[in-house]
């Protein structure tokens, strides 16, 4: 069983994959107080990231404009006009988590990816995730497990101080 929440892991346990596409975690690791982002960035909601697909035209275009374009490193079939560049650094699905090794269930390397939100379900079960695969460009968000294994972005918060770029006298 999952025992031990928190974990993260590299695509097929392979270390290059992280130096592509990073690593994936489970939402455990997400939600934690303590945090995966630096000071005054955060892991967006899901309305935060829905707002986000609304303005880059809604759910059935936007992963056009957030997935990397085939002249980024690493490429993806989008423009990347939003400047987000979502690699396609696949997810694991395991239904034993990260600490069960004898049935790695990766999936989707170079063809989708998954990014957790820091919204948890109802039930308090599962969590919310956005999807993107190859050959479309829609945006998909749902909720899976938290045990399962997802790429991560975070956004600066609305409590980050300003900072001014002029010239101080």
């Amino acid at each position: 069983g999952y025992l031990t929440p928190g974990f993260y892991g590299n695509y097929g346990d392979d270390e290059a994959n992280a130096a592509i596409h990073g690593r994936v975690y489970d939402a455990y690791a997400v939600l934690n107080p303590a945090g995966l982002c630096p000071q005054y960035w955060a892991v967006p909601t899901k309305d935060q990231v829905e707002a986000l697909f609304e303005e880059l035209g809604g759910l059935a275009t936007a992963g056009d404009s957030l997935k990397a374009s085939a002249s980024d490193d690493p490429a993806w079939d989008g423009s990347n006009a939003s400047g987000f560049g979502a690699s396609a650094g696949g997810f694991r699905s395991n239904p034993g988590g990260f600490p069960n090794t004898t049935n790695n269930a990766w999936e989707g390397l170079n063809s989708k990816g998954r990014w957790w939100t820091r919204t948890v379900t109802a039930d308090s079960e599962s969590a919310v995730y956005f999807a993107m695969e190859s050959g479309s460009d829609a945006v998909v968000v749902d909720s899976t497990l938290k045990r399962y294994g997802h790429s991560v972005r975070c956004r600066l918060d609305a409590s980050a101080p300003e900072v001014s770029t002029e010239a101080v006298a």
